[in-house]
């Protein structure tokens, strides 16, 4: 079992919303969708019934998520009282995808300026084809791409 699938769980049930809910975790949708399809069935369990509005937990999830907030807060306990200062200042990664052209013009000043005004995130930049971005996005193995074309997976949100 891993922690952040329960972290994935809780903001989920609590946005009743996928994508919300990947903003505050900081991941793409399709990586939180992969992470809750992997914890019903490390249980065999229907936590979250899907709908075109979002998501509402089930019956069998909100008792899941009586059990998951306890341990979370236990969790967050746990790191409160035994955290090392070093430990609070850990960078964070964000992995971002582009094709070629805008990879080597306008985005390295760009990111450049955001880890200049965001120095704990330590930024990736990923260069390839609209086709692999998409895949790479809906693997969950980038967080954001900016392309010149919309996506096709219906999984992925465009914004011009």
């Amino acid at each position: 079992m891993n922690m952040d699938f329960l972290k994935a769980f809780a903001a989920a049930a609590r946005h009743r919303n996928i994508t919300k809910a990947a903003l505050e975790l900081r991941t793409s949708q399709p990586s939180l969708s992969k992470q809750l399809k992997k914890l019903e069935q490390t249980y065999n369990v229907k936590l979250l019934q899907r709908s075109g509005m979002g998501v509402e937990p089930t019956s069998d999830g909100m008792e899941f998520l009586t059990f998951t907030e306890s341990i979370l807060k236990q969790l967050q306990m746990l790191e409160r009282r035994f955290s090392k200062p070093l430990n609070r200042g850990r960078m964070s990664r964000l992995r971002v995808g582009s094709g070629y052209a805008l990879s080597a013009s306008i985005l390295p000043k760009l990111l450049a300026l955001f880890e200049r005004r965001h120095p704990h995130v330590e930024v990736d930049l990923i260069s390839n084809t609209p086709v692999v971005l998409e895949q790479m996005l809906v693997k969950g193995t980038l967080d954001i791409a900016v392309n010149s074309v919309s996506p096709s997976a219906a999984e992925l949100i465009g914004e011009p």
